[in-house]
Protein backbone atom coordinates (compact mmCIF):
# COMPACT_ATOMS: atom_id res chain seq x y z
CA UNK A 1 0.00 0.00 0.00
CA UNK A 2 1.13 3.50 -0.49
CA UNK A 3 1.93 5.31 2.66
CA UNK A 4 -0.79 7.77 2.51
CA UNK A 5 -3.35 4.71 2.18
CA UNK A 6 -2.29 3.33 5.64
CA UNK A 7 -4.63 4.35 8.43
CA UNK A 8 -2.73 6.74 10.86
CA UNK A 9 -3.49 4.77 13.71
CA UNK A 10 -2.07 1.53 12.07
CA UNK A 11 0.80 3.35 10.82
CA UNK A 12 1.01 4.46 14.58
CA UNK A 13 0.83 0.59 15.99
CA UNK A 14 3.49 -0.56 13.63
CA UNK A 15 5.99 1.98 14.11
CA UNK A 16 5.84 1.51 18.18
CA UNK A 17 6.08 -2.23 17.81
CA UNK A 18 9.20 -2.07 15.23
CA UNK A 19 10.54 0.67 17.97
CA UNK A 20 10.03 -2.03 20.59
CA UNK A 21 11.96 -4.78 18.45
CA UNK A 22 15.10 -2.33 17.97
CA UNK A 23 14.96 -1.49 21.45
CA UNK A 24 15.14 -5.34 22.92
CA UNK A 25 17.36 -6.25 19.96
CA UNK A 26 19.89 -3.78 21.57
CA UNK A 27 19.16 -4.30 24.73
CA UNK A 28 20.57 -7.77 24.14
CA UNK A 29 23.53 -7.13 22.44
CA UNK A 30 22.61 -7.36 19.03
CA UNK A 31 24.29 -4.57 16.72
CA UNK A 32 21.45 -2.60 15.30
CA UNK A 33 22.15 -0.86 12.48
CA UNK A 34 22.26 2.94 12.96
CA UNK A 35 20.57 5.74 10.79
CA UNK A 36 21.92 8.08 8.74
CA UNK A 37 21.51 11.13 10.92
CA UNK A 38 22.90 9.06 13.82
CA UNK A 39 26.02 8.33 11.93
CA UNK A 40 26.25 11.59 10.54
CA UNK A 41 26.15 12.99 14.30
CA UNK A 42 28.56 10.25 14.99
CA UNK A 43 30.95 11.78 12.02
CA UNK A 44 30.68 15.20 13.29
CA UNK A 45 31.51 14.21 16.74
CA UNK A 46 34.67 12.54 15.58
CA UNK A 47 35.60 15.40 13.17
CA UNK A 48 35.35 18.14 15.38
CA UNK A 49 37.01 16.62 18.40
CA UNK A 50 40.04 15.49 15.89
CA UNK A 51 40.28 18.91 14.60
CA UNK A 52 40.30 20.40 18.53
CA UNK A 53 42.90 18.09 19.02
CA UNK A 54 44.96 19.13 16.61
CA UNK A 55 44.75 15.72 14.82
CA UNK A 56 42.91 16.94 11.31
CA UNK A 57 45.73 15.60 9.22
CA UNK A 58 45.85 12.18 10.75
CA UNK A 59 41.60 11.58 11.56
CA UNK A 60 39.65 11.37 8.05
CA UNK A 61 35.97 10.56 8.12
CA UNK A 62 33.63 9.91 5.70
CA UNK A 63 30.18 8.65 6.06
CA UNK A 64 30.64 5.53 7.58
CA UNK A 65 34.43 5.10 8.62
CA UNK A 66 37.00 7.17 10.30
CA UNK A 67 40.77 6.93 8.91
CA UNK A 68 43.06 6.56 11.36
CA UNK A 69 46.85 7.76 10.68
CA UNK A 70 48.90 6.42 13.80
CA UNK A 71 52.20 7.67 15.08
CA UNK A 72 54.02 4.18 13.85
CA UNK A 73 52.68 4.49 10.46
CA UNK A 74 49.74 2.26 11.51
CA UNK A 75 46.48 3.07 9.64
CA UNK A 76 43.63 2.37 11.18
CA UNK A 77 40.15 2.35 10.49
CA UNK A 78 37.04 2.33 12.66
CA UNK A 79 33.44 1.74 11.38
CA UNK A 80 31.21 4.60 12.81
CA UNK A 81 28.14 2.06 13.39
CA UNK A 82 29.57 -0.82 15.27
CA UNK A 83 32.72 1.00 16.78
CA UNK A 84 34.60 -1.99 15.35
CA UNK A 85 38.50 -0.98 14.51
CA UNK A 86 40.87 -2.75 11.88
CA UNK A 87 44.56 -2.36 11.23
CA UNK A 88 45.44 -2.18 7.87
CA UNK A 89 41.75 -2.42 6.68
CA UNK A 90 41.42 -5.99 7.54
CA UNK A 91 42.85 -7.21 10.80
CA UNK A 92 40.20 -7.00 13.42
CA UNK A 93 41.55 -4.94 16.96
CA UNK A 94 40.35 -6.16 19.38
CA UNK A 95 39.76 -3.10 22.09
CA UNK A 96 37.82 -3.12 24.89
CA UNK A 97 35.39 -0.51 26.14
CA UNK A 98 37.20 1.39 28.71
CA UNK A 99 34.46 1.15 32.04
CA UNK A 100 34.10 4.81 33.65
CA UNK A 101 32.64 5.37 37.24
CA UNK A 102 29.67 7.52 36.28
CA UNK A 103 31.00 10.67 37.78
CA UNK A 104 33.86 11.16 34.98
CA UNK A 105 31.39 10.48 32.38
CA UNK A 106 32.17 12.50 29.48
CA UNK A 107 29.24 14.91 28.33
CA UNK A 108 28.35 15.09 24.43
CA UNK A 109 26.03 17.34 23.52
CA UNK A 110 23.86 16.33 21.14
CA UNK A 111 24.76 13.03 21.58
CA UNK A 112 22.12 12.26 24.08
CA UNK A 113 22.63 8.63 25.55
CA UNK A 114 24.80 7.24 22.59
CA UNK A 115 27.25 5.46 23.89
CA UNK A 116 28.64 4.46 20.45
CA UNK A 117 29.49 7.79 19.84
CA UNK A 118 32.16 8.30 23.45
CA UNK A 119 33.55 4.37 22.30
CA UNK A 120 34.49 5.86 18.82
CA UNK A 121 35.79 8.88 19.63
CA UNK A 122 37.95 7.19 22.51
CA UNK A 123 38.86 4.53 20.28
CA UNK A 124 40.27 7.18 17.45
CA UNK A 125 42.15 9.40 20.23
CA UNK A 126 43.79 5.73 21.13
CA UNK A 127 44.76 4.10 18.14
CA UNK A 128 45.91 8.13 16.55
CA UNK A 129 48.57 7.95 19.78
Amino acid sequence: LPLKEIPSHVFSEVMRDLDLVVTVAHAAGVIVMAGKPTLEIRAILVHENAQRRGLQHRVQVDAENVYIQALNGTQYTVHLNSGAAYRNDSELVDIQPEVLPSKSKVFLPFAEKDEVALELIRRVFYLAG
